[in-house]
């Protein structure tokens, strides 16, 4: 019947259409997946540690360029970096945020 035909001829363009969206999402996922594990290559900022038993023991808070200097501070520019640092040394990172209190001295008072 002429229905039926119908029927098929809208299922057949569905089918089609969803096709052709997904050809479509699939090549989005994997160029934005490339794009993405190629970005993640190198970090735009270094991740700075220092390791806990150090940490502990200071009495205040230290410029970044002091605990550089001293070699204190660690700089892991890119994942491979963090993966080789933790597995190397059998040490997890735990993240630490400051806000600095005064504009000469991250903690004037040292609270």
């Amino acid at each position: 019947s002429l229905a039926a035909v119908s029927i098929l001829a809208v299922a057949l363009q569905w089918k089609a259409i969803w096709r052709a969206d997904f050809v479509a999402r699939k090549v989005f996922l994997q160029r934005h997946f490339a794009e993405m594990f190629r970005a993640m290559q190198v970090f735009h900022y270094p991740l700075h540690v220092v390791c806990v038993e150090k940490f502990l023991t200071m009495d205040r808070w230290y410029f970044h360029e002091e605990l550089q200097a001293d070699g204190t501070l660690k700089a892991m520019k890119t994942p491979r970096d963090v993966v080789s640092f933790t597995l190397n040394s059998h040490r997890a990172i735990l993240f630490i945020s400051h806000q600095w209190f005064g504009l000469a001295h991250p903690d004037p008072e040292n609270d």
